[in-house]
């Protein structure tokens, strides 16, 4: 009776790793450009980015893009390498599995607005929150 029971253990651990892995997104064929921009290289404190992440397709065939929920972007802000603001980070997304399929050419574009607080240099990164995610990174300067 033991014997079964670690049988069927066995076998249930088995197939959840299969599921897993048949399930897990592969990188997509042909090309995904992912791209950011904020709409200024500098700033006065006080003034508002415009920043947008775009993920094109410049592949020949169709790409379907898979996300484990509800969120399809995010935005970051550094300053020396240290997270000052996410875009995310007080928000909630419905936990829902969905897809974006891209035609060859076709983009899809995300914009959010950040307001500058601090004089510094800031590295930005635009993120793609799909499986696998896709990102890019840009940088801006506050002047005082």
């Amino acid at each position: 009776m033991k014997a079964l029971r670690i049988l069927i253990v066995l076998i249930a651990a088995i197939l959840a790793i299969a599921l897993v892995l048949y399930l897990k997104p592969k990188p997509a064929e042909g090309g995904l450009k992912v791209t950011i921009s904020a709409d200024k290289p500098e700033y006065w404190s006080g003034q508002i980015v415009n920043m947008t992440v775009t993920i094109l397709n410049n592949g020949p065939n169709p790409i379907t893009i898979e996300f484990a929920s509800s969120q399809r972007y995010d935005f970051i802000i550094l300053k020396n390498n240290n997270e000052i603001w996410r875009w995310s980070a007080d928000k909630a997304f419905a936990q829902v599995i969905g897809s974006v399929t891209l035609q060859p050419g076709e983009k899809q574009s995300y914009f959010e607005t950040w307001k500058t607080t601090q004089v510094g240099t800031y590295t930005l990164i635009g993120i793609i929150t799909s499986k696998p995610k896709y990102e890019a990174k840009t940088s801006f300067k506050v002047n005082p």
